[in-house]
């Protein structure tokens, strides 16, 4: 490398350790600029304390500043409640619980805490507040840390809450990651959404999933669940406001219940904005198996979101409880269709029976022309097998149907 390189690398380097020394030094300053306190009103109905991500089981200095300066707060505003939000944070730790038990544990009465423990993200930790505030246009105090304050404002702003900011002062908790925090905080506000994909069986969800890492989609681009636990989630975060009365539905008609909670919970404005502030759009699965209960929820999504469903209803599998979906009249109906695919990729690739798949498609064109199948010519690559006894039946079952055209390698058949 000639010298010339040297000097101009020796330079740059000197850059970054110039501009990586100021950074540090003005962190201070760049903390106390982006902070702001407002200042409070007269009469505060809530406050609410912002979870931070526990550490190995135990709140975090910053979640510990925040409630000491909520007990703070609540000498001044003595008849006003405490909202502590926070979800799970590690598999059985939920900061809520952590906040409340911190609380009562220096005299805060009990009955003076409302836990709110279903949220993920700061997002989901003011729209779920928000969906516990009595009346609606309740005066708010929201404690954070300054270097969150501008996230937390921006979002405020977004589901249209009337909120009054307080950080706790303690520099020697909040100058360390003040500009990260901001920076993260813009681009979480900022960043692209990802997708909602709904599926009917966990075997579903994971198949999917491992399709989604083999073309190498971001695991940020989308989130993955069955219909019944992503309804099952929301309508129980809010009990009062979805009517859902079972914690663990089992029965049929306690599933009808949660869809019914659920469809009656994606109306709320509240939950509303949550939904448009998390997701792109949404995608529904195999959607020939929808009860017509779960057609309705996603009846409901489609109103918020941009919504496709994928289906096929000569493949109907399923029978989850309750009337399935009749296709020309509850999904074409409510759904555009868009071009039918007519090309049998998975009978295409190498190694596969491209015959087979040919045969399928013009079989398909048949059954929905409600023309009958000619079972006596098969093309080479299909054999037929009748189960005549159960001995038969057992033998051939294996995810065949028996008494039926059995697709297979002829040459292994």
């Amino acid at each position: 490398m000639g010298s010339w390189w040297r000097l101009r690398l020796m330079g740059l380097a000197a850059l970054v350790v110039v501009v990586g020394v100021g950074l540090l030094a003005l962190a201070p300053s760049v903390a106390r600029a982006l902070e702001h306190q407002d200042t409070l009103p007269t009469v505060a109905d809530y406050i609410v304390v912002l979870g931070n991500r526990s550490v190995a089981g135990n709140l975090s200095p910053q979640g510990i500043e925040r409630l000491r300066e909520a007990r703070r707060l609540l000498g001044e505003y003595p008849d006003a409640l405490l909202v502590v939000s926070g979800g799970e944070s590690a598999p059985g730790i939920i900061e809520s619980r952590l906040m409340k038990a911190h609380l009562v544990a220096r005299s805060v009465p009990t009955s003076q805490v409302i836990e709110e423990s279903s949220s993920r993200n700061t997002l989901e930790n003011l729209a779920n507040t928000q969906c516990l505030l009595t009346p609606s246009n309740s005066s708010v105090i929201i404690v954070t840390n300054g270097y969150h304050s501008l996230r937390v404002r921006r979002l405020a702003l977004a589901l249209n809450m009337r909120v009054y900011l307080r950080a706790p002062v303690d520099d020697s908790v909040r100058q360390p990651r003040s500009i990260r925090e901001q920076l993260e905080g813009a681009y979480w506000v900022y960043r692209e959404l990802g997708a909602l994909v709904l599926t009917h069986t966990h075997a579903g969800v994971d198949a999917l999933r491992r399709r989604f890492q083999r073309r190498g989609v971001p695991a940020a681009k989308y989130r993955l669940s069955t219909i019944a636990g992503f309804c099952l989630r929301y309508a129980s975060s809010y009990p009062a406001t979805s009517g859902l009365t079972v914690t663990q539905p089992l029965e049929p008609d306690e599933w009808t219940e949660t869809y019914a909670a659920g469809a009656r919970l994606f109306l709320e404005e509240h939950t509303s904005a949550v939904l448009k502030a998390s997701f792109s759009g949404v995608f529904v699965d195999e959607y020939q198996d929808c009860t017509k209960d779960q057609h309705r929820v996603v009846r409901r999504l489609a109103d918020l979101l941009p919504c496709r469903v994928l289906g096929d209803p000569l493949q109907g599998i399923f029978s989850f409880g309750g009337a399935l979906v009749n296709w020309p009249e509850d999904v074409a109906s409510y759904f555009p269709e868009m071009d039918e695919p007519n090309v049998p990729w998975r009978w295409r690739k190498e190694g596969a029976n491209g015959i087979l798949g040919d045969w399928l498609v013009d079989v398909r064109r048949r059954l929905r022309a409600g023309e009958s199948v000619d079972l006596s010519d098969l093309p080479a690559g299909v054999k037929r097998f009748e189960g005549t006894s159960e001995n038969r039946r057992k033998q051939l079952w294996g995810g065949m149907l028996v008494g039926r055209v059995i697709c297979g390698d002829p040459q292994r058949n």
